[in-house]
């Protein structure tokens, strides 16, 4: 999505191309206004879907972890439970992510 400023570069362009031609100029760019933004907010306020991917079930992430546990690579496992590669490397990652003990204080 472009911003109001990519818009009017663009527009600015296209009027200096339409001059030096000797044509009309090109309508003004809709800008996205504040009105609008705040729109967007009250849509989200008022329980709109998040944006992104949704998450895994908890199944499907307890047997991506069975399966990589058994010592099943990235690409087989994907294969196996229906999901994309990112998704194993990410549970994998999660896996093998060190836990780190708080540092004593004082």
């Amino acid at each position: 999505m472009t911003n109001n400023a990519e818009k009017m570069r663009e527009w600015r362009a296209e009027a200096a191309f339409a001059m030096a031609l000797g044509k009309d100029l090109p309508p003004f760019p809709k800008l996205r206004t504040s009105i609008e933004r705040q729109s967007g907010l009250e849509y989200r306020r008022q329980g709109a879907p998040r944006p992104g991917r949704p998450n895994i079930e908890d199944e499907t992430e307890a047997a991506i972890r069975k399966e990589l546990a058994k010592g099943t690579g990235i690409n087989k496992t994907a294969r196996l439970c229906g999901v994309g590669n990112g998704t194993v490397s990410r549970v994998k990652r999660e896996i093998s992510k060190p836990h780190r003990r708080p540092r004593k204080r004082g």
